[in-house]
């Protein structure tokens, strides 16, 4: 889950700068651009912007994201995050 999650994190970012280049060259709002862009172009949007250096961030990302998921957490660090203190 954690990949997952880390990968589509890097994706939105994506498209989000993306949308921030296009609000900045046509002198709108970013929510003018999300509001009144066609979704169905997603797919070649992403495309056309991709970079090979793209792919190093993506791959970090879900390494990361996979390694991240399988961090122990001890009983203290729950029950400190709980509120709950220890006798």
């Amino acid at each position: 889950v954690g990949a997952v999650l880390a990968f589509l994190g890097c994706v939105l970012g994506n498209w989000l700068s993306t949308v921030g280049f296009i609000a900045d060259a046509e002198s709108v709002s970013y929510m003018d651009v999300l509001l009144g862009i066609d979704y169905a172009l997603f797919p070649e949007i992403m495309a056309e912007t991709f970079s090979p250096m793209d792919i190093l961030f993506y791959g970090l990302a879900i390494y990361e994201g996979y390694k991240f998921s399988f961090r122990e957490v001890t009983d203290e660090e729950v029950l400190q995050h709980a509120g709950v203190r220890q006798s």
